[in-house]
């Protein structure tokens, strides 16, 4: 009994590791993940492309609150380097 409990407990463990959010995800998994995951990558993001975390999770809340297959499809790694792009376009229109 005591080791059915365990495996069990393993399985748990390892299968929360493997549906961690990353960059590498997509829309589906974003919005299936939970705020936290989210806020993680978010975080990373802030790190490597720049901008705070809470900049990263409301563009990424707003890009992906949609069913468009194309949209849902994309990578975060991917959207991230096209957002910032997308504000320096939008900040020289201004001009």
């Amino acid at each position: 009994m005591k080791k059915a409990i365990l495996s069990i407990i393993f399985l748990l463990i390892l299968s929360s590791i493997c549906l961690a959010l990353t960059v590498d995800d997509n829309g589906y998994a974003w919005k299936a993940a939970t705020q936290d995951d989210k806020i993680a990558v978010c975080k990373e993001l802030s790190k490597t492309v720049g901008k705070d975390y809470t900049y990263w999770l409301d563009m990424l809340n707003a890009f992906y609150n949609t069913t468009n297959w194309n949209i849902q499809s994309m990578k975060i790694k991917d959207i991230s380097l096209q957002i910032p792009l997308l504000d320096q376009s939008s900040g020289e229109q201004g001009r």
